[in-house]
């Protein structure tokens, strides 16, 4: 599976374009619907589609390139971006990058003076080429970040040079492509791993880690509709679910999903509180600063944010962080039921 977010930010890229869907079985209700999967086939038609769109045959590095790893890859982004790092961004790569291409599966690589990943991908016929220059691009993107430029990334790929072959240059900028090797990797040396990342944030990289963590623990174990929507709202942070979000994500009707919650003895509005609730504590625990706090969970003003914690506690979220000395686990909640319970 393939987040739906990707296709969209692509159709956007391209201006909308007519036919952009051709093929696949979609319509742009599926690539706007929040928290959203397509399968990998659709995804590679896509691809297929931007090209013969655009009428360009460099449209995957174009979209590579304007992407990069931008809050596009969830979590995972807010991980890499905040790593120590460039050794800790790449095993995140490593470590979660099925997250975000199920059809993607990597390895350490650790060898004398380089290190890095070595990425293998399902079968993705005649888009395979497209499939992995959007990958490999998001990745060298991480090295942009680096507090220093001065950093030698080798990129190898195991397919012929396109014809197109020139415009790599300026697609990866100092990485260097080199074509017809025995596997895909991506390497940069030894050395150059303990370079830092220039918005490093340990409270920050802890709680993505986490996340990901998670969400990873999720996607490889099936679940009833409760722990469905339980993983939608673990896996879209920064955005306030509305029950019909929910619903036309998992393809049934708003009634449907309430009823079948109320059988497994839940609600929505409790399950969304409960999870909000669990995560606030949590992040403030990693002690963010509450306006960073209520940017993570979705709320616009902070302000709402207060009052939503104020009314699960008795208590503002600074109040709560010190009266608890940094453990989440202990706040007591009989002081305010939340709202829908």
């Amino acid at each position: 599976m393939v987040p739906n977010i990707y296709p969209l930010q692509f159709h956007r890229f391209l201006g909308a374009p007519a036919g952009f869907l051709d093929g696949t079985g979609l319509e742009l209700a599926d690539l706007e619907r929040l928290g959203g999967t397509i399968e990998f086939r659709q995804y590679c038609r896509i691809l297929l589609n931007a090209r013969r769109c655009s009428g360009d045959e460099t449209i995957a590095l174009r979209l590579g390139a304007a992407l990069g790893p931008s809050l596009t890859h969830g979590p995972l982004s807010v991980a890499v971006l905040s790593s120590p790092t460039l050794r800790h961004a790449l095993q995140l790569a490593y470590r979660f990058g099925f997250l975000r291409l199920q059809a993607s599966h990597y390895r350490w690589v650790a060898e004398p003076g380089q290190v890095g990943v070595a990425i293998t991908l399902d079968p993705a016929g005649e888009a395979r080429t497209m499939v992995l220059e959007f990958l490999l691009l998001s990745l060298v993107g991480v090295m942009n970040r680096v507090q220093s430029r001065a950093i030698e990334v080798r990129v190898e790929v195991d397919y012929p040079p396109p014809p197109y072959s020139p415009a790599y240059a300026e697609a990866f900028g100092n990485a260097e492509v080199s074509f017809g090797h025995r596997r895909i990797r991506l390497l940069v040396p030894d050395s150059s791993g303990e370079l830092a990342i220039g918005e490093s944030n340990p409270g920050t990289y802890a709680a993505a880690v986490a996340q990901c963590e998670r969400l990873l623990r999720e996607a490889r174990r099936p679940g009833s509709l409760t722990t469905r929507v339980r993983r939608l709202l673990a896996a879209n942070p920064g955005r306030l679910w509305t029950v019909n979000d929910v619903a036309a994500n998992l393809h049934m009707s708003t009634r449907t999903l309430q009823r079948k919650l109320n059988g497994e003895g839940s609600s929505y509005k409790n399950l969304l509180e409960d999870w909000l609730f669990a995560e606030s504590r949590r992040l403030l625990a990693e002690r963010l600063t509450v306006e960073a706090v209520a940017s993570m969970l979705g709320y616009a003003d902070v302000a709402n944010f207060r009052a939503a914690f104020r009314r699960w506690t008795g208590r503002p979220p600074a109040a709560w962080r010190s009266a608890v000395s940094g453990n989440p686990g202990t706040p007591d909640r009989d002081t305010a039921k939340p709202a829908g319970a």
